[in-house]
């Protein structure tokens, strides 16, 4: 039964976020898989949701976490000929943007280091 009350809030609040991305759709658009995260993400910091509610199907989730990455290669493959013609603009650019998120990490890492150390 504790499965299903875990996997039940996380797919309520998945469509929660789905519907919340329906009601701004004519502002921004965001997905609603991204909006549902981060209510969830608020709800866990909170402490309305608390995380022992959520552990009977996460370990589930994270242990066949490659299996939810098979949508978005197929969606890939169906892109090819959108992509093709502009394939080495974007490997550059996701070249490019993770040298600098771990550039940046690098950076935030260090200055928190420097600042955990002064505190010492």
């Amino acid at each position: 039964m504790k499965y299903f009350m875990a996997f039940g809030l996380i797919w309520l609040i998945f469509e929660a976020g789905n519907a919340l991305s329906r009601l701004i759709e004519p502002i921004i658009l965001i997905p609603g898989s991204i909006l549902g995260m981060l209510m969830l993400f608020v709800l866990l910091m909170t402490g309305l949701v608390k995380m022992e509610w959520l552990t009977p199907v996460t370990g589930l989730f994270l242990k066949h976490m490659s299996f939810f990455f098979i949508p978005l290669g197929v969606g890939f493959l169906g892109a090819v000929d959108l992509i093709a013609p502009i394939w080495m603009e974007m490997t550059f650019l996701l070249i490019l943007s993770n040298l600098a998120v771990m550039v940046g990490v690098g950076w935030i890492v260090q200055w928190l280091a420097k600042r955990e150390k002064v505190r010492s």
